[in-house]
């Protein structure tokens, strides 16, 4: 038997825009379905967050259902949404999740999760990543859906070639070509690392705002203002994570630092995730 598996779909994110509804029925209606009919997959898992809004989760329920669950199955493979520790989130993001010890599954060949947005995998364990871009952190980092053998055990991943986030590097010694397929019904950074002429670059943008792209902005590089152009070799910064954990390892409370730490991790990457579409 194959199995299609997919998870994170977020239906009705950003406020059910018809931007995103119509970008992510555009991966169900010409990829995930048409690759279905024609290999005769007919089985489809989901692992989680099917839609984007919930009302309210009673942990206490979970809680007991997972211990009940991992307690008595004798399955070799598992699925489910879980929130595990040491994997990245997000594509974009160097952060590290905090969550349950992936070691408290080891006793599985096998498992697949749904949860963070980014492909990645540790041991046994494999998170999926979604299905297609939700985010500006999703820019470059692939996209799939995955079919599943259950006799063989063979885990296939199908691109989604859909994108609706595009980031185009402007370098007037070489300059990128613009089509329709690259900037038509997406949202576009362009980050510019080497601008010379100021009419080449008005034609150039002219070209991308002919598309009709959804938004454009344009990223500047200001490289006179870092690197070996200060002189920092009495400057020391440590990467945001770390400083917001010796942040609250410097604090005296009675609160649990090690659930600030998540709390504020979490902020940082919902931080780094937003841009106001």
């Amino acid at each position: 038997m194959r199995l299609a598996i997919i998870n994170d779909t977020h239906s009705g994110v950003k406020n059910g825009s018809d931007i995103f509804l119509d970008y992510s029925a555009k991966f169900f209606d010409d990829v995930f379905f048409p690759y279905l009919l024609k290999n005769d997959i007919r089985d489809i898992v989901h692992l989680g967050d099917y839609f984007d809004h919930r009302r309210f989760v009673n942990f206490k329920v979970l809680k007991h259902n997972f211990e009940v669950f991992i307690k008595n199955s004798e399955a070799s493979v598992l699925m489910g949404h879980l929130e595990l520790g040491g994997f990245k989130y997000m594509g974009n993001a160097s952060i590290k999740s905090h969550g349950m010890d992936k070691s408290l599954f080891d006793r599985y060949d096998a498992v697949y999760s749904g949860h963070y947005h980014t492909k990645s995998s540790e041991g046994n364990v494999t998170y999926l990543g979604t299905q297609y871009q939700l985010t500006w952190s999703d820019a470059n980092d692939p996209k799939y859906f995955h079919i599943l053998n259950t006799e063989t055990r063979e885990l296939e991943a199908v691109v989604n070639p859909n994108v609706l986030f595009q980031k185009i590097y402007y370098d007037e010694d070489n300059i990128p070509s613009i089509t329709p397929s690259l900037v038509k019904n997406t949202y576009v950074k362009v980050i510019v690392t080497n601008k010379k002429d100021l009419f080449v670059f008005d034609k150039f943008m002219e070209q991308i705002y002919d598309f009709n792209p959804y938004e454009v902005r344009i990223i500047e590089n200001f490289d006179e203002y870092g690197g070996d152009k200060i002189n920092d070799e009495d400057v020391k910064v440590d990467d945001t994570p770390t400083l917001l954990n010796s942040y609250i390892d410097a604090t005296e409370t009675n609160l649990d630092s090690n659930v600030l730490k998540k709390m504020m991790q979490e902020l940082l990457i919902e931080a780094q995730a937003l841009d106001n579409i």
